[in-house]
């Protein structure tokens, strides 16, 4: 595993635990898959829907930036197999966000 990748493990890691620290019981997130291009998390849980979920998915990216990881984007989610109370949320990590990881 690259110097890049591990250092996003931890970022990832370290947001998930933040975003699970503050949105639990509402939202849940667990890493499913890690690229240096893309995050998979499966984001569970009883949220408001009426809020929308683009605003759940939105706030782990957020969470992502400020625990010093790469900018990333939410491009795809779709219903989880595991319960219909879960989203399999696919985030493209931008371009260059290598030099965002390491700084």
């Amino acid at each position: 595993m690259g110097v890049f990748l591990e250092e996003l493990r931890e970022r990832v890691e370290k947001a998930i635990e933040e975003f699970n620290k503050y949105r639990e019981p509402e939202a849940v997130a667990r890493l499913v898959s890690l690229s240096e291009r893309e995050i998979v998390l499966e984001i569970s849980g009883p949220y408001c829907r009426s809020c929308g979920l683009a605003d759940w998915f939105d706030d782990f990216a957020i969470e992502l930036r400020a625990q010093g990881g790469p900018r990333a984007v939410f491009t795809d989610y779709e219903p989880s197999n595991e319960t219909d109370e879960a989203y399999l949320v696919t985030y493209t990590i931008e371009p260059n966000a290598e030099r965002d990881v390491s700084a």
